[in-house]
């Protein structure tokens, strides 16, 4: 393995709702240190506006990104890079998930098409009535299609992942055509926008074996990729990091379709370097 993959750009804290209490910035970071990784991206939900009955989002404003920076000044670390980003979540918020403001404190953005599971979200009707499967589908492609298109966004996160519809997943996926996949590789692509193969979704085989067609030709059509643990605890992220890889290697992968650590800072820069331009 080439040590300037080793990189986590998916990782949770105790600031996250779902964080555990454990997942200190601390405990996180000294456990990839002390793999050798390169750097860490702390990935926390955040919300530039607070969201209508939905209580997931509550006290999940940008400031969380402000008190994640002091506490990584507070523990200095040494030899290895800390990024501080957000988890934007398209389900809930659409395209205001992520403005300007928030664009500008966060390193980075990993952006969710897929949360179907908390009930508050304005899509979870939609993927509960009884409609076929390939309905759904073309829902889930729409939504990661306007996903993709907002400025900042620097992965796409967990593509598909939802473990409230994995009874049909596999009917979901069979239902997408090489075309709408290809498609949706080639907005990523345009958007200088890394598909993220997920460790904590890599868990489940119901997740692993329908998507592997969708990883199958998104690498076949030039995109790139980063891996994400996903961690919650930080027990979990050293485990799901390389349950990630040894997917990717499974299916084909070379580590030469990740992104380095330099190469997908330079994406960042140029989309904040963009954003700058288009208010001009």
């Amino acid at each position: 393995m080439k040590q300037s993959i080793k990189v986590d750009f998916h990782v949770h804290t105790h600031y996250s709702p779902c964080g555990r209490e454990e997942a200190t910035p601390a405990a996180m970071i000294n456990n990839v240190k002390k793999h050798g990784f390169q750097a860490i991206g702390f990935s926390d939900h955040v919300s530039p506006d607070p969201q209508l009955n939905c209580s997931f989002y509550d006290q999940q404003r940008p400031v969380i990104i402000d008190s994640l920076r002091r506490d990584i000044v507070a523990i200095n670390p040494q030899g290895i890079r800390v990024l501080v980003g957000l988890e934007a979540d398209y389900v809930i918020a659409g395209t205001r998930c992520l403005d300007d403001e928030t664009l500008q404190r966060a390193d980075h953005v990993i952006c969710a098409s897929s949360h179907f599971h908390l009930t508050e979200f304005p899509q979870y009707s939609l993927m509960l009535v009884n409609l076929p499967s390939t309905i759904k589908a073309k829902h889930m492609v729409q939504m990661a299609t306007e996903a993709l298109f907002i400025s900042g966004i620097s992965v796409w996160a967990h593509p598909f992942c939802c473990r409230m519809i994995y009874d049909e997943f596999d009917s979901m996926m069979k239902g997408l055509s090489d075309a709408e996949i290809e498609n949706l590789v080639m907005i990523a692509n345009e958007q200088e926008i890394a598909i993220e193969i997920n460790g904590a979704a890599a868990y489940d085989i119901r997740y692993r074996s329908p998507v592997s067609k969708f990883y199958q030709i998104a690498r076949e059509s030039g995109a790139r990729f980063t891996i994400g643990s996903d961690a919650h605890h930080p027990d979990y992220l050293l485990k799901s990091w390389f349950i990630a890889y040894d997917w990717a290697m499974e299916m084909g992968f070379t580590d030469n379709d990740f992104l380095t650590l330099d190469e997908f800072l330079d994406r960042q820069t140029r989309k904040k370097s963009q954003l700058v331009f288009d208010a001009k």
